[in-house]
């Protein structure tokens, strides 16, 4: 079980002109399978919060290959224009859970960088 969350709306600035409650409100219901996986999830890595986060929603597509997630969290595809998160969720300073515009969500922990679509 994770001990913490800690939360950050728009880590990056990126989106200073949009009200906070708009960021969050544009996630639906996707940050409450971050808290399921806060209590499900069995140890405090990228693929167990990850796999607690797809039994909540029920109906996971799988990993998304070819796209990078950087230091800030920013979501980068080949091609495709730079998506700065919504909001950042860090689970016991192990694991962290970016969420994105077009229902991305990236997880990450020290070694590994899992991202995936929940809409």
């Amino acid at each position: 079980m994770i001990q913490s969350i800690a939360v950050k709306v728009d880590p990056t600035g990126q989106y200073k002109n949009v009200a906070r409650h708009r960021l969050v409100d544009a996630l639906g219901i996707v940050p409450s399978f971050v808290s399921y996986a806060a209590v499900e999830a069995t140890e405090p890595t990228a693929r167990a919060v990850l796999d607690a986060m797809a039994e909540a929603y029920g109906f996971y597509m799988g990993d998304m290959e070819g796209g990078t997630v950087d230091a800030e969290g920013v979501y980068q595809y080949p091609d495709d224009p730079p998506l700065y998160p919504l909001v950042r969720w860090k689970l016991d300073d192990d694991v962290t859970v970016y969420m994105y515009q077009f229902a991305i969500v990236a997880v990450q922990d020290k070694d590994t960088t899992i991202i995936t679509r929940m809409d």
